[in-house]
């Protein structure tokens, strides 16, 4: 019997596909490959929304996307596959501190000073606005004229 309410079609359709998607996350906690791959292609866009939000809370500059942070994440839960994820509930739990320990991976290794960790950053507004760069130009400028003359 199909429901005549938009709504009761609604919920039975997003209750339709939660169902899919815990019997995915049975089947690719037990290793099933095929199942992992179906699972990651139906809830990346969740992932995706969640990435964003956390990088929203990252201090400004940050050089990571949605996109980079849901791919690095996909590795990390690859290799958790054998964990027996319980439900969805476990599994979201799961990529969010995946994706919080990539952060803090992310920010340790920009931190060390092989990284530039003890440098500090400036944006490319400021450094045309600093006396060095109208200063290196003007010289350019006259050295061109100089070569010009001399041809």
């Amino acid at each position: 019997m199909t429901p005549d309410n938009p709504a009761d079609r609604q919920r039975a359709a997003d209750k339709a596909a939660a169902d899919r998607i815990e019997d995915l996350i049975r089947r690719a906690s037990n290793e099933d490959r095929e199942a992992w791959q179906q699972l990651f292609t139906e809830v990346y866009p969740d992932l995706r929304k969640f990435a964003s939000h956390i990088l929203k809370q990252e201090a400004p500059g940050q050089t990571n996307t949605p996109t980079a942070v849901v791919h690095e994440v996909y590795f990390r839960l690859t290799n958790q596959l054998s964990s027996g994820w319980v439900d969805r509930r476990h599994f979201f739990n799961c990529a969010a501190q995946a994706m919080r320990r990539m952060m803090l991976d992310r920010a340790k290794s920009k931190s060390r000073i092989i990284h530039g960790g003890g440098l500090k950053r400036h944006e490319f507004d400021e450094a045309v606005n600093s006396v060095e760069i109208p200063a290196l130009a003007d010289y350019s400028l006259e050295k061109a004229e100089l070569l010009d003359a001399a041809l």
